[in-house]
């Protein structure tokens, strides 16, 4: 009996599939070469031997995409470039002017440009994919007798093209990689680590620890040493690969039952087969887009009260980086000596501006009101400093800053006492001095190799900051107590900010208005 074509619906398709007397159409060996002989003959120019099945080593993965539009297909580009590790994507109909934005749909570590028509709306060179219907619309072009073009091979449908993936025989760029050094901190359980460190030498010798920089070495040593013991350093080299965020293994899951549907409507041919791949595929990228949008809404809403945190969700958005670039150098530590050179001949010649002798203007207060002495700290006053403070850590810490907050009641009698011994002795170990200083552009666009471009930014240890906090309250209590804070200061007051100054400025010119004074402004 000879099965002739007829349309049926979508719906009686699946019934009759379930009953499993669908008809199918011949197959034949070589189907599938013969559908690859038909890509190689359209798509590439240059003489059949310069194509093979068997890509030579190393090579360059290129993907040619037929886009119409990459606008409201941010998502589903981004995978198909991340799933099919394309070194080289050219993508032709992206319908984009030249003043719009290419973040969105340009993956990590990869570069986008922009070659957009004059005359018309947008796109580039048309390179290749195939169109849905079987026909050849776009091609892949090389020179005679030039064999860089070592296989082609089409793959899934993107728009009414198909992403076609060519290997180059070209060395391929070498692959970013970096060493990290990573702890297995989710393995850590704070009960065990609090029980530890009530058990350690410097805890059960504590009162007897009176000098400070001693108490400060003991404190770093006994966290360190528990540190390593419950979450030890290890240290790898790593490929530095783009990733999304919000890919989930639901998207994996259809993306395999993707691929599927699309190797069966290959071999078949038939009309119904590729309406069941084509119903998957829009379910893949409703799938992708939905969840882009929650992860992302999620995070907006997670940091609604959270001003600092809400910019940094925007930067991600936009794809805006924080990281700054540093000038060229030989090797790292050449680098590090030369800025260090640097800021300690800055901070020098500024030094030597100020003249040797400085006639004081300091107007004398008499009054019999003196600093002499910090009051101690307690527990409660450092618990709620220490809850209050972000859980921001330094590479200088011995342990972060979350753990101590997980085990307060552990820690607190220790930093307590160590907080007081300074403030008796009115001392700060220099080890607390030391920091970890990052050089920043100062903005971008500067000339990256010139240092005089770069701020110094440098990160404390959290012990130096947590006394620093305890100082600083009593040092503003006693201003405040004997009334020696300038009235129209705004920075380092509590409920004093730039908001309230211009507040301030604003409402005494709208005072002198309505007075019909002379007002001036003087910055």
């Amino acid at each position: 009996m000879q099965c002739t074509d007829h349309t049926v619906s979508l719906d009686t398709w699946k019934n009759i599939q379930s009953l499993g007397i669908q008809c199918k159409r011949t197959t034949y060996r070589g189907v599938r070469a013969g559908w690859r002989k038909q890509v190689k003959k359209h798509t590439n120019a240059s003489p059949p031997g310069n194509v093979s099945l068997n890509p030579p080593s190393p090579s360059v993965n290129l993907g040619v995409i037929n886009a119409q539009s990459v606008g409201s297909k941010s998502a589903i580009l981004v995978d198909s470039i991340l799933d099919h590790k394309f070194d080289l994507v050219a993508i032709t109909e992206t319908w984009l002017k030249p003043d719009d934005s290419t973040a969105d749909f340009t993956p990590d570590g990869y570069t986008f440009t922009h070659i957009p028509r004059v005359s018309k709306r947008g796109g580039g060179h048309v390179t290749e994919p195939t169109h849905y219907l079987g026909r050849m619309l776009d091609l892949v072009i090389s020179r005679e007798g030039e064999s860089i073009l070592a296989h082609t091979k089409v793959k899934e449908r993107f728009s009414d093209h198909f992403v076609l993936a060519c290997k180059l025989n070209m060395n391929r760029p070498p692959t970013l990689k970096k060493i990290i050094t990573t702890r297995h901190l989710k393995a850590i359980n704070i009960t065990d680590f609090c029980s530890d460190f009530c058990s350690s030498a410097f805890s059960t010798n504590l009162s007897e620890i009176t000098d400070m920089s001693h108490l400060v070495d003991q404190y770093n040593k006994s966290l360190t040493d528990i540190f390593n013991m419950h979450a030890p350093a290890k240290t790898r080299t790593v490929i530095i690969r783009p990733f999304s965020p919000w890919y989930n293994d639901e998207i994996r899951e259809a993306k395999h039952k993707r691929r599927q549907l699309e190797k069966k409507w290959r071999r078949s041919k038939l009309e119904i087969d590729r309406q069941l791949y084509s119903e998957q595929r829009h379910f893949v990228i409703g799938l992708m887009c939905n969840a882009k949008i929650n992860f992302y809404s999620a995070l907006i809403n997670e940091s609604a009260n959270d001003q600092k945190q809400m910019f940094k969700t925007f930067d991600k958005l936009l794809h805006r980086s924080k990281d700054s670039p540093l000038p060229k150098s030989s090797s790292d530590e050449a680098l590090a000596n030369r800025f260090s050179d640097y800021f300690i001949k800055k901070i020098k010649t500024i030094r030597d501006l100020f003249p040797p002798t400085v006639t004081s203007t300091c107007i004398d207060v008499s009054t019999n009101i003196c600093l002499d002495h910090f009051t101690l700290t307690t527990e409660d006053e450092v618990r709620k400093i220490i809850m209050n403070s972000p859980s921001k850590s330094c590479s200088l810490d011995p342990v972060p800053t979350w753990i101590v907050k997980e085990g307060i009641d552990i820690f607190l009698p220790a930093l307590t006492h160590l907080i007081n011994t300074s403030l008796q002795s009115g001392s700060v170990p220099a080890v607390l001095k030391e920091a970890h200083v990052r050089p920043l552009l100062k903005k971008s666009g500067l000339d990256q190799d010139d240092l005089k471009n770069y701020r110094p930014v440098s990160n404390l240890p959290w012990i130096s900051k947590l006394i620093e906090r305890v100082v600083s309250a009593r040092i503003s209590d006693f201003q405040e107590r004997n009334q020696l804070q300038e009235c129209y200061q705004s920075a380092y007051k509590k409920r004093h900010s730039v908001e309230t100054a211009l507040l301030r400025v604003q409402s005494d010119i709208l005072s002198a208005l309505n007075s019909g004074d002379i007002c001036a402004l003087i910055f």
